[in-house]
């Protein structure tokens, strides 16, 4: 049996966790959502459209678009806020919370789009698919982190010593949140690949979406997790939001 020694991160390291494999996660999840968009208007897609009586491709197309929004475009930098942002602490945490807010109004927007097109418009029914029930559970963790952020450390209804207990939750919800999401944008990409079948120039770019995902993904991890040193040979992943400024204390 032998003890681990602590993970020691040097200064010159510490920026490419932080900074190099930030931006690229962040230029990563961008660079997503601009190829989702185009091959939602490929032709075998149709574009976007409006509610109809039946459910056409483009009413359809407005869930993977507002999911890719919620979290490609606005959970990333978010999630990778106190990492990135070059600014004071307080503000990096007023970003984190807004860009929050907004990717869970965006994607509860696609759930909505998703239900009325299963279950009103069609008989189709809810939550048949991996893609489905997976979706369902992401959604089920972003509303209770959301919502127990919120209340801890936005309006900070509870004491210090609960948010100091609390906070490695919410950092681990976060994490599973995102990378969960990631994983189930390209799982709907794939479905869609499944359902028409894609050919030619839109599977490539399906293809490529993918690749890029993961590639993401891996920079996210990169970026926010890291190894602390434990006793006795345990070993842990934390995930850490500290800034560049100083680090994390009870009142977040």
């Amino acid at each position: 049996m032998s003890i681990r020694e602590p993970e020691v991160v040097n200064p010159t390291w510490t920026n490419v966790f932080r900074f190099e494999f930030g931006t690229l996660a962040m230029g990563g999840s961008l660079l997503t959502f601009v190829l989702i968009v185009i091959w939602l208007f490929m032709p075998q897609l149709d574009g976007l459209g409006a509610r109809s009586s039946t459910v056409t491709p483009g009413y359809f197309n407005w869930h993977p678009f507002l999911m890719s929004l919620a979290f490609l475009v606005f959970m990333a930098p978010a999630v990778l806020s106190f990492e990135v942002f070059p600014f004071a602490r307080h503000t990096n945490k007023s970003i984190h919370g807004l860009l929050n807010l907004i990717a869970v109004l965006s994607a509860f927007a696609g759930f909505a789009i998703i239900l009325d097109c299963h279950n009103n418009l069609s008989s189709t029914g809810s939550f048949h698919t991996v893609h489905g029930c997976i979706g369902l559970f992401v959604l089920i963790l972003l509303a209770i982190n959301y919502f127990a952020g919120f209340i801890l450390y936005g309006i900070q209804w509870a004491g210090p010593a609960w948010r100091g207990s609390l906070k490695p939750l919410h950092k681990r919800l976060g994490l599973s949140v995102i990378l969960l999401g990631f994983a189930n944008v390209a799982l709907g990409v794939f479905e869609q690949e499944l359902k028409k079948p894609l050919t030619g120039p839109t599977h490539q770019l399906s293809n490529a979406i993918g690749v890029i995902i993961a590639v993401t993904i891996l920079a996210i991890i990169f970026t926010i997790v890291k190894f602390s040193d434990k006793r006795d040979d345990d070993y842990a992943l934390i995930v850490d939001n500290t800034t560049n400024y100083g680090t994390e204390n009870n009142q977040l």
